[in-house]
């Protein structure tokens, strides 16, 4: 797997704002500050890992071939340990035109999870102008727990994929 880091990403440009060495990226996490892991080979960007470690924030994105943001994940750092995935935003586009913003999208989900087993799906359906939310009760989530990675170790959170969870 093949990462590099930067400040932040800029997805309208699909480019890496500020890049910067793997070094610096190990000091800004163990600061606690805002960065970028961007997994990947040359070309071909599999996610980016925006992490906050310091407020135990860790956020997703996976793009489409297009080169548009398609979903975002967002994990959250439980007090018991390790993360929680609390929140996943997915993204539809009308068209294949490249490098669409998120505001030009035609449909978005959201699905809203809470360690209890309740969740929201909310859909934002812009050609038909309408917003459903639904709630659901008692809904398994051992998926959503994620084990908080340490400086580099982005595999496990950075899989689109969530279960089964890879060995190792």
């Amino acid at each position: 797997m093949t990462v590099s880091y930067c400040r932040r990403w800029n997805s309208l440009l699909h480019a890496p704002i500020e890049p910067m060495s793997e070094d610096e990226a190990r000091a800004l996490d163990a600061a606690g500050t805002l960065y970028c892991a961007v997994v990947g080979g040359p070309g071909q960007v599999d996610a980016v890992v925006e992490v906050v470690r310091g407020s135990g924030y860790f956020g997703v994105y996976f793009f489409d071939t297009h080169e548009r943001q398609k979903t975002k994940f967002d994990f959250g750092r439980r007090p018991e340990g390790g993360l929680f995935l609390n929140t996943v935003i997915a993204w539809q586009y009308p068209d294949d035109r490249p490098r669409r913003q998120l505001n030009e999208a035609s449909r978005i989900d959201e699905v809203q999870y809470k360690p209890e087993g309740t969740v929201r799906h909310i859909v934002r359906d812009k050609a038909a102008d309408e917003k459903t939310t639904t709630d659901f009760r008692d809904v398994p989530l051992d998926i959503n727990h994620e084990p908080e990675p340490a400086f580099g170790d982005w595999a496990s959170i950075a899989r689109f994929e969530r279960a089964p969870k890879p060995a190792g």
